[in-house]
């Protein structure tokens, strides 16, 4: 898919701000920066890809 994305590796207080129970924990945004998913632990990559399709189809209207 070609998506640059940032990764943060540390531990400080991102936990509480974003209300991370385990690693991997994977937020998705929408182009407005508003959260709509959160996956806590592994995500198959189908899974995954499958999901920012359907986000970014729905983008393009």
């Amino acid at each position: 898919m070609n998506i640059n994305y940032p990764i943060y590796l540390s531990g400080g207080d991102i936990g509480p701000a974003y209300n991370l129970e385990a690693y991997p924990t994977t937020i998705i945004y929408n182009k407005d920066g508003s959260m709509v998913n959160q996956h806590t632990g592994y995500i198959p990559e189908q899974e995954l890809e499958d999901e920012l399709s359907t986000l970014l189809k729905g983008q393009q209207k």
